[in-house]
């Protein structure tokens, strides 16, 4: 069972215009195809292929941030996440040569998961909304990336079992409604130990591996049948 997946798009943050990316739903040709330009001053913002261009050049740095911040994960059971984000800040790209906030125009942000007690409905916090959540305060409005770090488990709504930890499906709901995240953009896995098991596939694909699925306020990703089950 599948859906149909649709996101955002980001007009404004905190009254700061910022590139909206076409100002609807972009398919994978239209990303590729046009690059996003500002037609009041002919500023021209990066196309898809250049960001990715980018978090490729700084990838090893990326994986740096995410396993270190899975060392702050607090955890009753000592199960540790890391989550890294590399975003980019249209804001601070259209700043003029020399500002000294222009050559912030990418930055790391990361995060990582808070649960101290024990229970299944004792409190709890990811960290891929604190890492995401932390780039949009700051005025970013595009995450090129997002890795997770942490030893792999069963997904415990879709039951898909993955070679690395995905975003759980409360933070696929919550990333899917914030215009920051794209349908190409990047969700990597990876293990806590340099060397092992890596994945990456964009957003959109991430979704559709979960059979994401929302019913008016409530997120569900249906369990995947032998046939869908990835390899």
């Amino acid at each position: 069972m599948t859906q149909e997946v649709r996101f955002c798009t980001l007009r404004a943050v905190r009254g700061v215009r910022v590139p909206d990316f076409g100002g609807k739903d972009l398919g994978e040709d239209e990303m590729s195809e046009a690059a996003v330009a500002d037609a009041g001053s002919g500023l021209v913002f990066p196309r898809r292929e250049e960001h990715i261009a980018r978090w490729r050049a700084v990838k090893s740095e990326f994986k740096r941030r995410g396993r270190e911040a899975r060392e702050d994960g607090i955890s009753h059971r000592k199960y540790q996440v890391g989550i890294v984000v590399y975003a980019f800040s249209g804001w601070r790209w259209s700043l003029p040569e020399g500002h000294p906030e222009k050559e912030k125009a990418y930055k790391y942000w990361t995060g990582f998961n808070v649960k101290p007690l024990p229970g299944p409905t004792a409190p709890k916090a990811c960290g891929e909304p604190m890492a995401v959540g932390s780039a949009i305060r700051a005025r970013y409005d595009l995450a090129v990336a997002l890795g997770i770090a942490a030893e792999p488990q069963i997904d415990d709504v879709s039951q898909v079992e993955s070679k690395t930890l995905p975003p759980c499906h409360g933070c696929r709901t919550i990333l899917r409604h914030l215009p920051i995240m794209r349908p190409w953009t990047i969700i990597f896995g990876m293990t806590p130990e340099e060397g092992g098991p890596e994945e990456e596939m964009t957003f959109e694909e991430l979704l559709k591996v979960h059979n994401h699925i929302e019913l008016g306020t409530l997120a569900v990703s249906v369990p995947a049948t032998d046939d869908e089950q990835p390899k």
